[in-house]
């Protein structure tokens, strides 16, 4: 008899060996069950890996399908990734199940090993918990919430927690990401405010709400919420917050503004921010990316516009996932946790409710919809006070403009590539326009927009590429080719450097 096979997704190696182990217990030996659970060498660090999920998935795989749980957090992003890792044909009988991980894996082993289809299993292990509700004496209906709501208004006598931000950044957009994460983990309407300048309060599961607060270092933060777990939710985001989202406690270094108004000494050279240390010396070469099209045609029906923006947002979601693959693989998790937080911009309930109601209400078209409410949400983020969440404007924008082009049919992210050596001069770049960069041959990035503690800025210093910014926006109309010369070190750049500044260069 075939059956279906199952994976379990965990952050403990212990846990998911345990729980395989007990789930055969109840249903039999034969049930194919694949484990994918902690990191590091011998798989003894908590955290997930989506190339060992989708072996797993492979190692249990059958035309009858395979029914993946997860945990909690990364679990579900690195599940994601997994299936655009799997053989095309393998793809579409792989089924994501929402329910809670241990009642859910041992009920759907039983309906595995009774021959139950993906459907059947996942219904059982999603009511897994309704025996020990009853039991308990609670209600046997499972609450829901809704993450697209426009305003959640939490009772008077809703518990609440009154926090202060110690990490260095405060709620940027890692620890916002993983706040979020937790947040939504948890049958409860949860808010935020930011008591020390009085914003908010905003829902705890929308990754943009979250960071309009502008909460920054030393900041009190009161976290508020109801509903059945709302107690569980406060003391896991309060445990959160209180180990400082395991970062660092150093106070930010000081954020020069975007242009420098007093020139270092530095003679006959243009003087910016520096943003990675190292030296080039090549001739320069403008980048622009194109504008995605958006038509102002107005929408063709609710269901056709919407049907369209889901189709884009699947595949910028692919193209996110391997982005994060890639980049984690070369520079770390860390690095590749940028492209976390784009993956909750990307899905954000705020932004997609706001493109619902355009399209709804408006009769706009999916590009135009999206477009208005990307801009209105980068504009709340350039609003904010604090330079360092200012520059999240640029990972929506770039979120946003890969799903324009994406609508637009045009899905292939396109390498920067040159044919010989140069220092890419540009307005701005975004973190996935930095990944696209052809390392053999750009030697040098410089823009005139941006800071050091930019997604961009960190991927470059990662990446090993001399890099500047805050440069007068003249440096756009030089021609390609004209000579030039990069100090990473001092933010400085010699448009046409004297022979003497060029061996000097090339020397250090």
């Amino acid at each position: 008899m075939a059956m279906i096979g199952l994976v379990i997704v965990a952050h403990s190696r212990a846990l998911a060996l345990a729980l395989r182990d007990l789930a055969r217990q109840v249903s039999s030996e034969e049930t194919a069950i694949a484990i994918a659970a902690g990191t590091g060498p011998d798989k003894s660090e908590f955290g997930t890996d989506a190339l060992e999920i989708s072996e797993a998935i492979q190692s249990v795989y059958s035309p009858d399908g395979v029914l993946i749980l997860m945990d909690l957090g990364s679990a579900v992003l690195s599940a994601q990734v997994a299936i655009e890792l799997l053989p095309p044909e393998f793809q579409a009988n792989v089924q994501f199940c929402s329910a809670p991980l241990v009642e859910g894996a041992i009920a759907a082993s039983v309906q595995a090993s009774l021959g139950s289809d993906l459907e059947t299993a996942c219904r059982e292990a999603q009511q897994a918990l309704l025996p020990k509700k009853e039991q308990l004496g609670e209600t046997a209906e499972m609450p829901s919430y809704s993450l697209a709501q426009d305003e959640v208004v939490l009772g008077s006598g809703a518990p609440c927690v009154q926090l202060v931000l110690h990490n260095t950044y405060g709620l940027h957009a890692r620890p916002a990401a993983r706040f979020v994460q937790m947040a939504g983990k948890y049958t409860a309407e949860i808010q935020v405010k930011n008591l020390t300048n009085g914003k908010g309060p905003v829902t705890a599961k929308s990754l943009n709400a979250l960071a309009t607060l502008g909460a920054v270092q030393n900041h009190q933060i009161e976290i508020c919420a109801s509903g059945p777990q709302a107690q569980e939710a406060l003391q896991a985001l309060s445990g959160m917050v209180e180990e400082n989202f395991g970062e660092g406690t150093e106070p930010p270094p000081s954020k020069p503004a975007p242009e420098i108004s007093q020139p270092k000494q530095i003679e006959g050279a243009l003087n910016g921010i520096p943003i990675a240390e190292g030296i080039a010396v090549a001739p320069i070469a403008r980048y622009e990316a194109p504008p995605p099209p958006v038509p102002q045609d107005p929408g063709q029906g609710f269901e056709h516009e919407w049907s369209r923006l889901q189709t884009a947002l699947e595949v910028v979601r692919k193209s996110i996932g391997e982005q994060y693959l890639r980049v984690s693989a070369s520079l770390g998790r860390e690095q590749a946790a940028i492209f976390e937080a784009h993956l909750l911009i990307l899905d954000d309930p705020e932004i997609q409710d706001g493109v619902r109601k355009e399209i709804e209400n408006s009769g706009m078209n999916a590009a135009a919809a999206w477009q208005k409410i990307i801009e209105n949400t980068a504009a709340q983020y350039e609003a904010l006070e604090d330079p360092y969440l200012q520059q999240r404007a640029t990972d929506v924008r770039d979120v946003g403009n890969q799903v324009l082009h994406a609508l637009a049919g045009q899905t292939k992210q396109v390498e920067i590539r040159f044919d010989h050596p140069v220092i890419l001069v540009a307005n701005e770049l975004t973190p996935t326009q930095t990944t696209q960069l052809d390392l053999a041959q750009v030697q040098g990035l410089v823009t005139v927009v941006g800071g050091p503690t930019s997604h961009s800025a960190i991927l470059a210093r990662s990446l090993g590429i001399p890099a500047i910014s805050g440069i007068s926006a003249s440096i756009l109309k030089l021609a390609d080719g004209t000579p030039a010369g990069l100090d990473g070190n001092r933010g400085a750049l010699w448009v046409r450097p004297s022979d003497e500044i060029r061996k000097t260069l090339e020397a250090e």
